[in-house]
Formats: structure tokens, sequence, C-alpha cells
């Protein structure tokens, strides 16, 4: 259970903008789990929000971002997934990409 002093720093932090749980975590100190049950009831009860969807460090997966929600907003929708196809053709796209750069630069590469 957490006391009030650690909520007050979970809506505080909430209150000044867009965070991942991750975020909050680090600013408050709660573990994670509890972090995310919190934000799932506050949710629930539309006292947040989730009010964007980020890739992650790599750009694989979407990371919601969480804050106030004081006119009752819907959450943001997530972005739909990319098809397996379409990842393979971004990637093939990105080696065609260094290959070129390679043969620009003259270089050997192995």
């Amino acid at each position: 259970m957490i006391n009030a002093l650690t909520f007050a720093e979970l809506m505080a932090k909430l209150l000044d903008g867009e965070y991942t749980k991750t975020e909050l975590r680090d600013h408050t100190g709660l573990h994670h789990v509890t972090i995310a049950k919190y934000l799932h009831h506050l949710v629930k009860r539309r006292v947040v929000r989730i009010s964007g969807w980020h890739k992650d460090a790599i750009g694989r997966t979407y990371v919601p971002h969480y804050s106030l929600n004081p006119d009752g907003l819907p959450d943001a929708r997530k972005p739909e997934r990319i098809s397996g196809a379409e990842r393979s053709r971004q990637w093939r796209e990105r080696q065609k990409a260094i290959e070129l750069n390679r043969r620009m630069a003259g270089g050997t590469y192995t």
C-alpha cells in the first residue's frame, strides 16, 4: 500500500504532462506492478487517460503515455501493428540503403 505522499507525487507528475509507467516508477520509487495497478484503476475511472502511444527505444512496440484527464476524454487509440510482409519490406529497403552507402563510400566490406 502506498502512502498519501507517494500518491501525491504520482498525481503531481501526471499533472506536469504525459509519462510512461517506467518514468512514473523512476520518479516515485514505486514497484512497476504497483504503478500498473494504480494506473489501471485511474484509467478505468477516467481520472487518467492514455494520451498517446510512442515507439519504444528500439522502435518495435508502442508504449502508452499517461496524463491526467480532467475533461473525461477517451483514451488515444493504439496504432495498428504492421504486418510481417510490411516489416520485411522495410528491412529490405534499409539493407538496400546500407549497400548503396557502402558502394558510394568506395570501401569494401565483408
